[in-house]
């Protein structure tokens, strides 16, 4: 089985896949992001664990309602956020995102997908790769998405190490190898003049090498959007056989940041769409998540004709 059609298989749609790709009839599954409110401890905190937790569940009920096909929870609201390919992130983080996700999966409308449960993903800023990896085994969930997984980058939390050798045989050493890990191929909020040199196929080539399990293409920063071009340029050489790749080596491509109602028909051909801002109350990362909001984007994903 590819990469490729091991992220499908978590939404119920790895048949899709056949000997050179993805269908040309897949529309782009949507994930939704839970924001956790800042945690205590960090400078923004302002509320305690257990409103932290209700504002988590009633924000992932929103998004469920409105029809996503998956949820990825990030401490978004921690800024400003601890390089932890640097410095020792605090415990505190880890155990509240393990409440987070725990009470998410909790709910009544969580369970109700229970058929086919929705896929839950998990990311630590900054860069705390294997802090999430820890928190996806202990809440069973299944993906990460990691910063820094190959090559460096000036973030504005500073120099973020590449995280592969490190993150992989935690994985191993953990029996957490269901865990997918997906990374940013130059991630936003940060400067790549170091790697100047390197376009986006480089860098996704170099991460592909070193057994990454899906990449994400992202505007300058969040809410930006992302380059078409760049997405339909991903796909044409890592997720089909066009330019001569194996069946087994293609790799989903998605779409981290800038995903309204209006441009979605420009990434029809992403295999998922990570959707946050868009889908709050003004685009605020702290304010509640809109369901309107929500429903139309998978109305507009539905309306697209390929």
């Amino acid at each position: 089985m590819s990469k490729l059609q091991r992220w499908l298989s978590l939404f119920g749609m790895a048949e899709s896949v056949g000997a050179t790709g993805a269908s040309s009839q897949l529309l782009p599954r949507i994930i939704g992001m839970v924001h956790v409110p800042a945690f205590p401890g960090t400078p923004a905190s302002a509320m305690p664990m257990k409103t932290i937790i209700e504002r988590c569940v009633t924000d992932a009920r929103a998004l469920i309602a409105g029809g996503v096909d998956g949820l990825l929870v990030e401490n978004a609201n921690d800024v400003p956020y601890v390089n932890a390919s640097r410095h020792p992130l605090g415990p505190e983080i880890v155990a509240g995102m393990t409440a987070v996700v725990a009470a998410i999966k909790g709910d009544a409308s969580y369970k109700r997908t229970a058929a086919r449960p929705l896929p839950i993903g998990i990311q630590v800023l900054a860069a705390a790769n294997k802090e999430a990896l820890a928190v996806a085994l202990a809440t069973d969930c299944q993906f990460i998405r990691a910063e820094g997984f190959v090559f460096g980058s000036v973030a504005d939390e500073g120099y973020i190490d590449a995280s592969a050798p490190e993150l992989l045989r935690a994985r191993k050493m953990l029996g957490a190898s269901d865990i997918q890990v997906l990374t940013d191929i130059k991630k936003k909020h940060s400067s790549h003049a170091i790697t100047a040199d390197l376009s986006d196929a480089d860098t996704v080539e170099a991460a592909r090498f070193f057994n990454i399990d899906g990449v994400i293409l992202s505007g300058k920063t969040t809410g930006h959007a992302t380059e078409p071009a760049r997405v339909a340029d991903a796909v044409r050489r890592f997720s089909t056989t066009t330019l001569g790749a194996q069946a087994t080596e293609l790799l989903p491509v998605l779409v981290g940041s800038g995903v309204t109602s209006e441009n979605i028909a420009g990434y029809s051909h992403a295999h998922t769409l990570i959707v946050g801002t868009t889908f709050r109350v003004n685009g605020l990362l702290s304010a509640p998540i809109d369901e309107a909001a929500v429903r139309r984007l998978i109305q507009a994903r539905d309306a697209i004709r390929r």
